[in-house]
C-alpha cells in the first residue's frame, strides 16, 4: 500500500557526515559550496586556502566568500536561532542523507520507528516477556549481568521480542521502500539544543548542534507491504505468532504508542514548565489531535 508522509516537525536523518566551515558560506542563506568546482576556478587562490586551513578552524567565507559563492552546490533557509549561532560561531553541520545530491527518507528509518512501537506493544501486552525484560534489566543494574556497551543493551531485548537473529526476525516480512528523491530546497538549517533536568528545574547543555533537517510540511511517499511468502514459511522461520498478529495491526499499534509517548512527554514538560516550555506542550497537544488522520511516527535522529 502506498502512504503519503507529512513532516510535522523538523526531522534530521544523518548520513554520518558533517559539513565543515571550509565548505560553506553564510549570508541570508546557508550556501553549500561545490569544492571541486571552486578548486578548478583559475581565480581561486588554492595555496592561500591551504595555508589558511593548516591553522585548524577556518571559515571559507572569511576570505573567499565572493569567489566561493560562484560555485554554490545548494542554498538552504536557516531558522532564526541557527542564523544567529552561525553568524557568531561557524561550526560543523550535521548532513542529511542524500543520494545523487538529493535528500530522501530511507525505508529503514520508517521501519525503525514501526519496530520500536511493536516492541513497546509486545512488552506491554505480554507479561511473560515483560518479566524476562525486567529480570534482565535488574541483572544489569546489580552488576550480575555481563557488562555491556550501552549501545548493545537493547539488542538482547529486541531478540526477546523479534527473534534470535536476523534470519528469524519477523520484521523481515515488513517491506518499506525509500521515499522518492527530493529537491534540496525542502531542507532547512536548524539549531538543536539539548534540554537537561537539574536538581531544581532544567537547563540546556552548553553546546549547540546544527543540522540539515526536513522542513515542516514537507511531503513524500513510501510503500509498505507484508511479504506473504515469508509469512507462509512462519514455522520454518520460527516466527512468533504473537508478533505476527502485531505486524498486521502496525497502524493501530503505532498510534497507541504515539498516544502513550505524547502523554508522557506532556507530563514531563508540564512538570518543569516555567512558562518557557509552553510552546513544546502546545506542539504535543496539537499533534495528539493528528492521530485520527493517519499513523503518527517519531523517527530518526534525536528520538
Amino acid at each position: 500500500m502506498k502512504y503519503k508522509i507529512e513532516i510535522l516537525s523538523p526531522v534530521h536523518i544523518g548520513n554520518g557526515g558533517k559539513i565543515s566551515p571550509i565548505e560553506y558560506v553564510v549570508d541570508d542563506k546557508f550556501n553549500r559550496i561545490d569544492m571541486d568546482e571552486l578548486f578548478r576556478d583559475k581565480d581561486f587562490n588554492i595555496n592561500g586556502f591551504i595555508d589558511d586551513a593548516k591553522f585548524g578552524s577556518f571559515y571559507l567565507g572569511e576570505r573567499y566568500g565572493n569567489i566561493a559563492k560562484k560555485h554554490v552546490m545548494y542554498s538552504l533557509d536557516m531558522s532564526r536561532d541557527a542564523t544567529k549561532y552561525l553568524m557568531i560561531k561557524k561550526s560543523e553541520i550535521q548532513e542529511f542523507i542524500k543520494t545523487g545530491g538529493n535528500p530522501y527518507i530511507p525505508g529503514s528509518s520508517i521501519k525503525g520507528a514501526i519496530r520500536t512501537a511493536i516492541m513497546w506493544y509486545a512488552l506491554k501486552k505480554n507479561n511473560e516477556l515483560y518479566s524476562e525484560l525486567e529480570e534482565y534489566i535488574n541483572k544489569i543494574g546489580s552488576g550480575s549481568e555481563k557488562k555491556l556497551n550501552k549501545k548493545w543493551v537493547g539488542s538482547k531485548i529486541e531478540k526477546m521480542v523479534f527473534g534470535n537473529d536476523p534470519n528469524h526476525d519477523l520484521m523481515r516480512a515488513l517491506h518499506i521502500s525509500d521515499t522518492e528523491r527530493m529537491n534540496s530546497h525542502i531542507l532547512k538549517i536548524e539549531n538543536v539544543r539539548i534540554l537537561s533536568t537539574r536538581k531544581v528545574g532544567y537547563g540546556y547543555k552548553g553546546f549547540n548542534l546544527i543540522a540539515e533537517t526536513l522542513k515542516k510540511g514537507t511531503t513524500a511517499h513510501t510503500t509498505i507491504k507484508i511479504d506473504d511468502f515469508l509469512i507462509k514459511n512462519k514455522e520454518e522461520l520460527k516466527f512468533s505468532e504473537m508478533i505476527m498478529e502485531y505486524l498486521y495491526d502496525f497502524e493501530e499499534i503505532c498510534n497507541e504508542y504515539a498516544r502513550d509517548l505524547i502523554e508522557y512527554e506532556v507530563h514531563f514538560f508540564k512538570k518543569y514548565d516555567d512558562g518557557r516550555l509552553s510552546r513544546i506542550i502546545d506542539f504535543y497537544n496539537e499533534i495528539y489531535n493528528e492521530l485520527e488522520n493517519g499513523i503518527l511516527l517519531r523517527l530518526a535522529w534525536g528520538t
